[in-house]
């Protein structure tokens, strides 16, 4: 199974965890402890707070519109009316015109929780650079808390035939990241894609 399906998949899962509990908020009938509900199950589906807030307001403003059997349906085109709006203010430049545009060397840094695919996405992001857009990418493995995150870099950069910035567990990832934007420059790297340690939201470094 691709990585492509994988995702596919999950987000369906997502989406009908969603729906499931939209469904049984909503048939009890729309209230004020029924919209703080679906305030929460929002929140709780990685939507992010601010764009949860700005869907509520929407909710909230449309008030009766909401009440009586249709409110649960209408409730649904409110979000997703919302959300295509939400959706649509963050389309921008295409990554290409970004990295064209860009300072050279063009810097992607990977950051997320733990074991999402950094690693291994910079590593096709790399390829995919060199092989479909004719870049010249360099790769950083400034996730110096996990020594087989660097070590999978430097592996999946050999295999590649990418160069990788060396590292070592333990170091300043700033000072490895500085470092290693200098190799870039010197190397002639168009593109340098640096991988981080994942963070979680109680981490307090």
């Amino acid at each position: 199974m691709g990585w492509l399906q994988r995702l596919s998949d999950g987000l369906a899962k997502t989406r009908q965890t969603l729906r499931t509990s939209l469904d049984r908020i909503t048939g009890r009938g729309i209230d004020p402890p029924a919209l703080d509900e679906i305030e929460a199950t929002l929140i709780q589906a990685d939507l992010g707070v601010r764009t949860v807030a700005r869907l509520m307001d929407r909710l909230r403003a449309a008030g009766s519109e909401l009440a009586g059997p249709e409110g649960s349906r209408r409730m649904t085109a409110i979000l997703q009316e919302s959300i295509r709006e939400t959706l649509a203010a963050c389309e921008g430049e295409s990554f290409d015109e970004m990295v064209a545009q860009g300072p050279r060397p063009f810097v992607v840094l990977a950051v997320g929780v733990n074991g999402v695919g950094k690693t291994t996405t910079l590593a096709k992001l790399a390829k995919w650079l060199r092989d479909e857009r004719g870049r010249r990418p360099y790769l950083i493995p400034a996730d110096v808390y996990r020594p087989a995150a660097i070590e999978q870099l430097t592996t999946l950069g050999k295999q590649l035939g990418v160069p990788v910035h060396p590292s070592t567990a333990g170091s300043d990832p700033v000072n490895l990241a500085r470092g290693g934007l200098a190799a870039a420059r010197s190397q002639g790297a168009d593109v340098v894609l640096i991988d981080t340690a994942g963070r979680q939201t109680v981490d307090e470094e």
